[in-house]
């Protein structure tokens, strides 16, 4: 079996960029560094574990999918991602549709659905 040899010249190269520069993410970094996202991805796992880097914040979602988090030098505790529970997104989703969830709950049960229905003066 081959072991991996590491280079630790690139893991610096990305610790003195997050260092030097501020905090970024891994999209923000992989031009920087001049490899592919999979070894950035590699050195920053690498200094997460020897607490060299943490997560300072996660970016805010505008589509479907995970957040980015954002990368910082230091040795603090890592931010909270803060995702919702699907009881929560069910309760913003009711609010949003309650018009739309009451004609198709009145539609299920047989009734002819009002236009009217779910205007309020």
């Amino acid at each position: 079996m081959t072991t991996r040899i590491y280079n630790r010249a690139k893991t610096d190269t990305v610790l003195s960029l997050l260092t030097e520069v501020g905090p970024m993410t891994m999209a923000e970094l992989v031009p920087l560094t001049d490899r592919s996202a999979n070894g950035v991805r590699d050195s920053i796992r690498r200094l997460r574990d020897g607490g060299s880097v943490y997560i300072q914040a996660y970016l805010p979602q505008d589509t479907k999918g995970r957040r980015q988090p954002v990368y910082s030098a230091g040795n603090l505790p890592d931010a909270v991602e803060g995702s919702s529970t699907n009881r929560e997104r069910n309760v913003k989703y009711r609010a949003k549709n309650l018009a739309r969830i009451r004609a198709k709950n009145t539609i299920r049960r047989g009734a002819v659905p009002n236009m009217w229905m779910g205007l309020r003066a």
